[in-house]
């Protein structure tokens, strides 16, 4: 029978991946938009904030500020408990 395989332990960057991820999709659904609605107060690719969301990918400072701004919200509600 063969063994399974615990869950691998994230790295600290793969948490604060998908933590960001994470608190992106939700402040952006608390806004009721979508990511397109996102892309066009960015100017960001679709597919660059869909890899932030699902936790793929870390934005540079300068894209959170961004997308930040197009939420409304202040940049370090994606920071705090990271």
């Amino acid at each position: 029978m063969p063994k399974s395989n615990p869950k691998k332990k994230l790295e600290p960057r793969d948490e604060f991946a998908q933590k960001f991820g994470k608190t992106l999709r939700i402040s952006r659904e608390n806004e009721n938009k979508t990511l397109l609605d996102i892309t066009k107060l960015t100017d960001l690719d679709p597919s660059i904030l869909s890899k932030m969301e699902r936790g793929v990918t870390i934005p540079r400072l300068d894209t959170a500020c961004k997308v930040a701004r197009a939420l409304g919200i202040s940049l370090d509600v994606f920071i705090d408990d990271a």
